[in-house]
């Protein structure tokens, strides 16, 4: 395999990165699975990486996948389950995990990787300032090598500001409902 040609990959994952606020700007709009997909078709793909899950927790710590890459097939999405430990481990450390196809890999990370006939995966946690919201799962065909590490892990910060905003705008849009109802309830009572 040939060396890739660092500075121009990282010009190239800046580039893409600039173009991520438009999608923040659109969460108001747009579901919020719709989104998170959004998100990582224009990033993955745009990349070259053919595959990404976005698993997030449902408030128990349970971690669920809610978004894909497109290239995954709908019906396999529940197919690729890390165990909910390696999930969890994964999203409460800093540090992201590099799985790498290699005769001494883990007999766990085989499988991950068999499963997804992926040469390697790199999980990261989605996460805001010290919020931790899940894990984003990407596999690809080739090796990622440690260039790849601060890409990914600004797409999974990515994806915790859009879970952030889609919150509070939510919250915004709840309270201008319920302060809206409370004006009609006065002018009935009035």
């Amino acid at each position: 395999m040939r060396k890739p040609n660092v500075a121009a990959l990282y010009e190239g994952q800046l580039s893409i990165l600039a173009t991520l606020p438009e999608i923040v700007r659109r969460t108001s709009s747009d579901t919020l699975e719709t989104t998170l997909t959004d998100l990582l078709a224009r990033c993955l793909g745009a990349a070259g990486l053919p595959r990404g899950v976005i698993f997030l927790t449902d408030g128990d710590s349970e971690l669920t996948p809610r978004a894909a890459f497109p290239s995954i097939p709908k019906g396999s999405l529940s197919g690729f389950a890390p165990p909910a430990d390696l999930l969890r481990t994964v999203m409460a450390n800093e540090e992201p995990l590099r799985v790498v196809a290699s005769p001494t890999a883990a007999p766990l990370h085989r499988d991950l990787l068999q499963q997804l006939g992926a040469k390697s995966i790199l999980m990261v946690p989605v996460s805001t300032g010290t919020e931790r919201l899940g894990v984003l799962a990407v596999s690809s065909d080739q090796v990622m090598g440690e260039e790849w590490v601060s890409f990914v892990k600004a797409i999974g910060s990515h994806i915790g500001h859009v879970l952030v905003f889609a919150r509070f705008d939510r919250s915004a849009s709840s309270r201008a409902s319920l302060s809206a109802s409370s004006a009609a309830l006065r002018a009935v009572v009035s």
